[in-house]
């Protein structure tokens, strides 16, 4: 991962995209195992169901993020910088 953040790429499936899917299933899983003991705890409930909220956000996301590749790198902040110094003269 450093090297591709380094070369600024993409950080591969195996990485983070991996992690986040199979946490958002693991975590469905676990609240329809639970789903009773939940309903006794209203505070139980809605830590879950902002859990389960906040982690499919991030794969809406992860889905929606431009892929980086060699011929289209992430941008560096100087190079907005850059971009910005010169269309100022």
């Amino acid at each position: 991962m450093v090297y591709e953040y380094q070369r600024r790429l993409s950080e591969e499936w195996y990485a983070n995209q991996l992690f986040w899917c199979s946490n958002f299933i693991i975590e469905v899983i676990t609240f329809l195992v639970l789903v009773k003991d939940y309903t006794k705890d209203p505070t139980m409930m809605t830590l879950s169901i902002i859990n389960m909220i906040g982690n499919l956000i991030l794969i809406i996301l992860m889905v929606k993020t431009e892929r980086r590749t060699l011929e289209n790198r992430r941008p560096e902040v100087s190079d907005n910088l850059n971009v910005l110094l010169m269309s100022n003269d």
